[in-house]
């Protein structure tokens, strides 16, 4: 009996060894091509550097005042809207619901959003951002919550109202 339990001991210690030994190779696999991506990292974050020394420079050329100490990095796939999740969706609604009867553009639901949450309209950029979210969501509650006049590329907007 005594190597019975000997040998399922050290079964067992071969079968943890082993599980030990696959996770170190998928580790140094992992490492490995780890490595291989890092020359090329490196290698973008030098050009990246070059391409903001030269933006930065462009902008100082046409003005010279300019500092770029407002600038926060922003990743490409965060979020960047000043307006709360879901917000623009249920304000969208409210500014269709209190605006004309006849429909509004998309652009100009955008405004009335932005002027609710107490955002200058006049910044192109956020503008253009959020009259994105307000017509990417017209557009998915189209025949839902909300109606156009058609196919155009300026459709105006309404709310479907129950009878």
């Amino acid at each position: 009996m005594g190597t019975t339990n000997t040998r399922l001991n050290l079964e067992d210690k071969i079968a943890r060894f082993l599980g030990e030994r696959e996770a170190i190779v998928q580790e140094i696999i992992r490492i490995s091509e780890g490595i291989d991506v890092l020359a090329s990292r490196r290698e973008r974050v030098a050009k990246l550097d070059g391409l903001i020394a030269a933006a930065r420079m462009i902008i100082q050329e046409t003005d010279p005042d300019w500092s770029g100490d407002h600038i926060k990095p922003k990743r490409k796939t965060d979020r960047h809207s000043p307006i709360p999740y879901g917000e623009i969706g249920r304000t969208s609604l409210e500014v269709l619901r209190d605006g004309p009867a006849e429909g509004m553009r998309t652009r100009d639901v955008a405004r009335r959003v932005m002027e609710r949450f107490r955002l200058d309209s006049k910044d192109r950029l956020l503008l253009d951002h959020v009259a994105n979210s307000v017509g990417q969501y017209l557009k998915g509650n189209d025949g839902d919550l909300v109606e156009s006049d058609g196919e155009r590329l300026y459709k105006k907007w309404r709310l479907i109202r129950l009878k």
